[in-house]
């Protein structure tokens, strides 16, 4: 049986915490949306025009965002990971009977507050690996020489019917929760988004061998490599310190750092006229071009990640 090994800097104590706190509603990730977690890359790479629509003028950064406090002394607490103020006039509140108006919250009567916006920010092309990058992977400690520490993101608020380059942003959040046992900036929770539009990138693939826990055999994983600068960024990733990180995962003797975590792009025996043949059985990676639609994010700070997509056309790289 292959094991697929998640790598985080989350500490140990940190979720034994979690589950001796007996938080039933914690919504832990399957073992693929866990091959990425929080470390520590950057290589700087530069961009000659932005792949947003949004101008100069309107650009915010997480340390920039100027949105009016609309609720009560509640809301008025909610941070995002700049601790700056947050747009809740069309925010839902859901109450521990069902939703309710923000005026009516108090300390005791609210599950989560989610809102009609996500935060998204362009990529750096940010991507290592330990077959193409072998010269400076240290396999004893799984890190890259060079690599720094942290990462800072430029993020921007967008709403849907908002274009990130050629896609098209059709759905959208940011959620708000009560504290994680203060591992997260003051009630932000992450969010989700989901894209209309085709967009082809290069990285690597590999078919989960095996229906093991929350995965289907040859369920189809893929991760972007530096090239794939059309993807937004929805990372929101802190280190045991509260640094914005970067995604880390191994799958069978690969070890990878870079801006995404994999992208789960269905199975492969429900695309009967894309051909597999090239893929190992046993999930070993290969290099390949993929052309994707239907793009959906979810990074949420209590543990639950899922980047997905669905495949439209395939090419093993030779």
């Amino acid at each position: 049986m292959k094991k697929y090994i998640a790598i985080t800097t989350l500490s140990m104590s940190v979720m034994l915490l979690s589950l001796i706190a007996g938080c039933s509603d914690i919504n832990f990730p399957s073992e693929a949306d866990s091959l990425n977690q929080n470390s520590s890359l950057n290589i700087s790479s530069e961009k000659s025009e932005p792949i947003s629509d949004k101008s100069s003028e309107d650009s915010n950064s997480f340390t920039n965002i100027s949105d009016p406090v609309i609720g009560n002394e509640i809301t008025a607490q909610f941070e995002l990971p700049s601790g700056d103020p947050v747009d809740l006039k069309n925010a839902v509140v859901n109450g521990i009977n069902g939703e309710i108006p923000l005026s009516e919250m108090t300390a005791d009567n609210w599950q989560y507050v989610i809102c009609d916006y996500v935060y998204l920010a362009e990529p750096l092309g940010i991507y290592y690996n330990s077959i193409d990058n072998a010269d400076v992977f240290d396999e004893n400690e799984y890190t890259f020489a060079g690599a720094p520490e942290t990462v800072a993101y430029k993020y921007e608020k967008y709403s849907v019917g908002d274009m990130f380059g050629s896609l098209k942003l059709v759905e959208a959040s940011t959620s708000f929760y009560p504290d994680w046992f203060n591992l997260t900036p003051k009630y932000f929770n992450g969010g989700t988004a989901r894209f209309e539009g085709e967009i082809t990138l290069t990285g690597k693939c590999f078919l989960y061998p095996e229906t093991e826990g929350y995965e289907v055999a040859r369920d189809i994983h893929f991760i972007p490599d530096a090239q794939s600068d059309m993807l937004p960024i929805m990372n929101y990733s802190q280190d045991e310190n509260g640094n914005e990180a970067l995604s880390m995962g191994m799958n069978n003797g690969l070890c990878w750092l870079g801006e995404y975590s994999s992208m789960v792009l269905g199975n492969a025996d429900n695309y009967s006229n894309l051909d597999f043949g090239e893929f190992p059985d046993d999930g070993s990676f290969v290099d390949v071009k993929v052309t994707i639609d239907n793009i959906y994010f979810r990074n949420e700070l209590n543990y639950s990640r899922r980047f997905s997509a669905n495949l439209v056309d395939l090419e093993v790289i030779q």
